[in-house]
């Protein structure tokens, strides 16, 4: 069984970094397997992608997004 912080550093220095989210645009958190997102990601694709690849990750039981989508082309 993978534990809790693994599972963080794997979603921080892997999951993150694939879809070209920088590590402090969005917080994460590990309970139980079950990982929280928070933040902010531009377009609904690279927060579809971002849930996709952390749902990968070993260990992950869940996935709880709480992301907002955002376009830089509206001010």
């Amino acid at each position: 069984m993978v534990d809790d912080a693994t599972i963080e550093e794997r979603v921080l220095g892997d999951a993150l970094p694939a879809v070209g989210v920088p590590a402090g645009a969005i917080d994460v958190e590990v309970e139980c397997g079950v990982v929280t997102l928070q933040g902010a990601v531009e377009g609904s694709d690279r927060a579809d992608e971002l849930v996709q690849r952390v749902a990968k990750v070993p260990g992950v039981r869940d996935v709880a997004a709480m992301i907002r989508v955002f376009d830089p082309r509206v001010a």
